[in-house]
């Protein structure tokens, strides 16, 4: 997206072998394997969709130069998010279906700290650091990272195709990260 749009980098052949090769990975990581597994089309587009509009935000992000502190930015961006939520949830009648337990809860703590407060923080501060196509590779971590986490606390199964997309993912990311990205300009 930077590449093309506001075209502040510029990307090297290696660097568009790791981003497609972590790409391929987290695309057989998500296919289920086993035959007879229907694939849910709206939501699988409705992904796809998000991470293109999410794209599309970091790389013009890059452009906007605010007058106040990271802290806030990020304060705002979060707080307009959960704005946003809660409105199309209002919308579609999620609320009636809203049940607390222990999990949700211990669940919702974990996505405040681990996912709010530290990793999008992290990636908020290495945006201004890196050029996006590398500080964007988190996002080919994060299904790794899910699946190793329901294989340790959800007894969930990990099969062969799975472990070899989890290493083509980390190949990619470490390929994008050990290439040469030319900042233009």
């Amino acid at each position: 997206m930077e590449h093309f749009f506001i075209r502040t980098t510029r990307l090297t052949l290696k660097a568009l072998s790791g981003l497609l090769l972590g790409f391929f990975g987290v695309y057989f990581l998500l296919v289920p394997a086993e035959h007879g597994i229907s694939i849910d089309i709206p939501g699988i587009l409705m992904l796809l969709s998000a991470s293109f509009l999410w794209s599309t935000g970091t790389v013009l992000s890059k452009t906007f130069k605010g007058n106040s502190s990271i802290v806030s930015n990020i304060g705002i961006q979060m707080f307009a998010g959960g704005v946003g939520l809660m409105f199309v949830s209002g919308i579609t009648g999620e609320f009636s279906r809203v049940r607390f337990s222990m999990n949700s809860l211990l669940a919702i703590a974990y996505l405040v700290v681990f996912g709010s407060l530290i990793a999008y923080s992290s990636y908020i501060y290495l945006l201004q650091k890196w050029p996006a196509t590398k500080a964007g590779t988190y996002a080919y971590i994060n299904p790794l990272v899910a699946v190793s986490l329901g294989a340790i606390f959800l007894d969930e199964k990990i099969n062969f195709l799975m472990i070899l997309a989890m290493g083509a993912i980390l190949l990619g990311v470490l390929i994008v990260q050990k290439s040469k990205i030319k900042v233009v300009g």
